[in-house]
């Protein structure tokens, strides 16, 4: 397929640009209504389409940033001050996000793993409602398609810059869960060897997020600028239900990393009926501010 059959029309490139950024675009610039391809070329169009690679110590600043605890109760507060509530009204929850760095057996969920974190998210900061807790495995990215670089930065103007990292995303077995849950989700009783982890924990197959460094720039003043946007790899994933094993999920996430911010905008829908399970009505992102830092 020709690549400019990918772009918006370029009408609507322009308006989106001359309107300028509203508050939501600027904590989370594009988002819902075009491919991620389509996506990428405004993100570069936006900023100049410089391109980055990871000479410039992104692996370290990343791993700095993505951990600590995160939580949106900024965010709800002004959304029920205007009389928006969560759910189909189109307000969000309160969730509180902690990542913490796991120290597992080398080489668990495949020799080139970099490193691991567990995140553990629960509701209305109340850490007795955990909804969801993962193990984040972090690996080097797939490689580029040959047809995505060009001669002058690598990486094709139509294309986000060139990513650094792929996270890939593992659930625990429904039995492993309820342990987990009769233990307030204790991370540290996570299997130590590889064979006894592969037995409790398992990779959602086709969910991985790619991760590159962001043209978003921040405006907080005690914020560096520098940002990190995660992308999933195929734009979605299918995931059967743990919950009612009679759903099948359609799951789409978009993330942005700042040194102060988590946006995410996790979504969840019925594959057959389109109802959403989880996530935000208007698709918008949960802006959770960093509450502590690791």
């Amino acid at each position: 397929m020709p690549r400019f059959n990918l772009l918006p029309p370029a009408s609507l490139l322009m308006l989106l640009l001359l309107l300028g950024p509203s508050p939501i675009s600027q904590a989370f610039p594009i988002s819902g209504y075009f491919s991620p391809r389509q996506r990428a070329f405004l993100w570069r169009a936006q900023a100049g389409a410089e391109c980055f690679d990871d000479d410039n110590g992104s692996l370290p600043l990343f791993r700095l940033y993505f951990q600590g605890e995160f939580d949106n109760a900024a965010q709800v507060v002004s959304e029920r001050a205007q009389g928006i509530e969560a759910g189909p009204a189109g307000g969000h929850e309160q969730i509180h996000c902690i990542l913490t760095p796991l120290d597992l057996p080398a080489g668990s969920f495949g020799g080139d793993a970099q490193f691991f974190l567990g995140a553990t998210y629960y509701f209305d900061g109340r850490p007795e409602a955990v909804f969801r807790c993962r193990v984040y495995s972090f690996h080097p990215p797939p490689p580029a398609a040959d047809d995505d670089e060009d001669e002058e930065c690598g990486a094709s103007f139509f294309l986000p810059p060139p990513p650094f990292l792929e996270m890939r995303l593992h659930r625990f077995t429904p039995e492993f869960e309820g342990m987990m849950r009769q233990n307030k989700y204790d991370l540290n009783l996570l299997p130590q060897t590889q064979v006894e982890l592969a037995e409790v924990v398992e990779e959602l197959e086709g969910c991985s997020v790619i991760w590159s460094v962001s043209n978003f720039k921040t405006s907080d003043e005690e914020d560096d600028g520098v940002s990190f946007r995660g992308v999933m790899r195929d734009g979605f994933c299918l995931v059967q239900s743990q919950r009612d094993a009679g759903i099948q999920l359609k799951i789409e996430d978009d993330l942005l990393l700042t040194r102060e911010m988590l946006c995410v905008n996790d979504r969840g829908t019925d594959c057959v009926t389109g109802k959403i399970i989880y996530g935000n009505y208007r698709s918008l992102p949960y802006r959770m501010e960093r509450r502590q830092r690791p």
